[in-house]
Formats: structure tokens, C-alpha cells, sequence
């Protein structure tokens, strides 16, 4: 099972999301759903492993909403909050095939 953008379980605790699992699904994207908690999520480890499987990583605490719009093989993900803008091209395979980034507006 593979996936371009994965929507990362209990808000990134530390148990969420292990490198195996990463290594599998290799998403390109990865939308962390957190605010201000007592918990300690999103956990750095669960992060700092997103960030090392090589996918982008949004946070809802400091991105804001993220949506992510589907049309064909287009994948495009925007943010309310940091503005960012980014449009994946997915192969037949599932992997992205370029990524770019522009300006917000």
C-alpha cells in the first residue's frame, strides 16, 4: 500500500507513525491535525522520522487548515495560515513524479 499524501494518526504522538510503516506507504505529503495540548504532540521523533522519509510535513498548529485537492494525477495541497502551495504529479506507480512550490496568494 502506498500513498502520496498521508494524514498522520493521533495528532504525530510518538507511537503513531513508526519508519517501517513510512518505508512502505512512502508518502510524499504528510498532514499532521494539532493544537495547543498537554501531550506533547506532535511528537519531535514522529517529525523528525516524517521529515526523514522525505515527505513535506504540515501541522495544523502552524499551517492552519490544510486542504488537499485531487484532479487526475494532480495533487494539490494549500494551507490558510503559512500560505504554502504545493502541486505534486503523480506517476501511474503512486510516486510523485515533481513537487513545486509558489508563492502565497
Amino acid at each position: 500500500l502506498t500513498a502520496t499524501v498521508l494524514k498522520v494518526s493521533h495528532h504525530g504522538s510518538a507511537y503513531s507513525t513508526s519508519g517501517r510503516f513510512l518505508s512502505r506507504v512512502r508518502p510524499a505529503v504528510c498532514v499532521v491535525s494539532v493544537g495547543p495540548n498537554s501531550f506533547g504532540h506532535p511528537s519531535p521523533g514522529t517529525v523528525g522520522r516524517l521529515a526523514a522519509s522525505g515527505a513535506l510535513v504540515f501541522t495544523t498548529d502552524e499551517d492552519g487548515a490544510v486542504t488537499v485537492t485531487v484532479a487526475g494525477r494532480e495533487v494539490a495541497v494549500r494551507t490558510f495560515l503559512s500560505g504554502k502551495r504545493i502541486l505534486l504529479i503523480v506517476t501511474p506507480a503512486g510516486a510523485p513524479a515533481a513537487r513545486g512550490s509558489g508563492p502565497a496568494g
